[in-house]
């Protein structure tokens, strides 16, 4: 939801193009990346959410990513629904922001 109105909120594209843009920020590599960027700038219990989820037993496999890059896909995702479902909402907007920098 984040990606598609910081896309509308940007461009004057066509509703396929923002698509198209939205659709490449929003996979396991795209993810990997934004993780790597917020890394250093986790607190301890941040940190333990994404370790954890890194770590979990996974039974499936983005078809066009590696495992690796699909884990830590796993565990941005996680960090963000951790902040979203505790309401920390200043520090959502912190990472997401920073992560599309």
């Amino acid at each position: 939801l984040f990606i598609k109105t910081e896309k509308l909120n940007l461009s004057t594209s066509k509703v396929n193009g923002l698509n198209s843009a939205s659709s490449k920020l929003v996979n396991a590599h795209s993810q990997r990346e934004m993780l790597f960027k917020i890394y250093d700038d986790l607190t301890e219990e941040e940190n333990d959410i994404v370790h954890r989820a890194r770590n979990a037993n996974i039974h499936s496999k983005a078809k066009n990513f590696s495992i690796e890059e699909y884990r830590h896909a796993t565990a941005f995702e996680a960090l963000i629904g951790y902040l979203y479902l505790t309401k920390n909402y200043e520090r959502l907007e912190y990472f997401l922001n920073k992560s599309m920098e």
